[in-house]
C-alpha cells in the first residue's frame, strides 16, 4: 500500500503513549456524530428550563400511581439532576469518541450511553412538559407519557447504530497448534 493513499484512508492517531492508531477517515465523522445524539437530550434538557422556567410550578410530579400523583420533587432539583445524568452520559459518549482504544466495543458506549441520556431527558421533559402545558392534567395522570418513558431506553441505538464498527478481533486459542502437512513432490516456492 502506498503512503498516498495511507493518507487519505486513514486518520493517524498518536497517543502520549507514543503508541499510534490508524482509524479509517469517516469514523471519526461517525463518532462525533454519535456524540452528538448522545449529548442532543442534555441539550433538550437545558432548552426547556430556559424555556419553561417561569410557568413551571415550584414542585414537579416523578410519579403516578393510576391517576394519582404519589411523589413530587422541587422543580430546580429534578432539573438538576436529570441535566447532570444526560451530561454525565454524553461525557462518556464523547470519550469514546476522543479515545475508542479505551473500550474494549467503544459502539456499546453510545449505546448504554444515549439509553441513560434518553431516559434522563424523558423524565424531565414528560413531568415539566405535562405540568407546563395544563396543571390539572400533571396531577390527573401520566396517561400514555408512561410508554414514552419506557420507549426513551431504546434512544440509545440511535446513536449505536450512526458509531462506527471497530475492527474486528480474530481470536486464535494460544493452546493451539496448527500443524500444516505438505506432500512429497510439493515445493513452496
Amino acid at each position: 500500500m502506498s503512503r498516498g493513499f495511507e493518507s487519505h484512508a486513514l486518520r493517524i492517531m498518536d497517543h502520549q503513549d507514543g503508541t499510534t492508531t490508524l482509524r479509517p477517515r469517516g469514523t471519526i465523522a461517525r463518532s462525533v456524530t454519535a456524540a452528538a445524539f448522545v449529548a442532543l437530550p442534555t441539550v433538550l434538557i437545558l432548552i426547556s428550563w430556559v424555556t419553561w422556567r417561569d410557568v413551571l410550578p415550584a414542585t414537579l410530579p416523578t410519579q403516578w400511581s393510576g391517576d394519582l400523583v404519589v411523589a413530587r420533587q422541587p422543580t430546580l432539583a429534578f432539573a438538576i439532576v436529570a441535566g447532570t445524568v444526560a451530561l454525565g452520559a454524553a461525557a462518556f459518549a464523547v470519550h469514546a469518541t476522543w479515545s475508542p482504544t479505551d473500550y474494549r466495543r467503544p459502539r456499546r458506549a453510545y449505546l448504554i450511553s444515549g439509553s441513560v441520556a434518553g431516559v434522563a431527558a424523558a423524565g424531565w421533559l414528560i413531568s415539566a412538559g405535562l405540568a407546563q402545558a395544563s396543571p390539572g392534567q400533571a396531577e390527573s395522570g401520566i396517561g400514555g407519557f408512561g410508554l414514552v418513558a419506557l420507549l426513551s431506553l431504546g434512544y440509545g441505538l440511535l446513536p449505536f447504530v450512526i458509531a462506527p464498527r471497530g475492527p474486528r478481533e480474530r481470536s486464535v486459542d494460544p493452546g493451539v497448534d496448527v500443524l500444516l502437512e505438505v506432500p512429497d513432490g510439493v515445493s513452496g516456492g
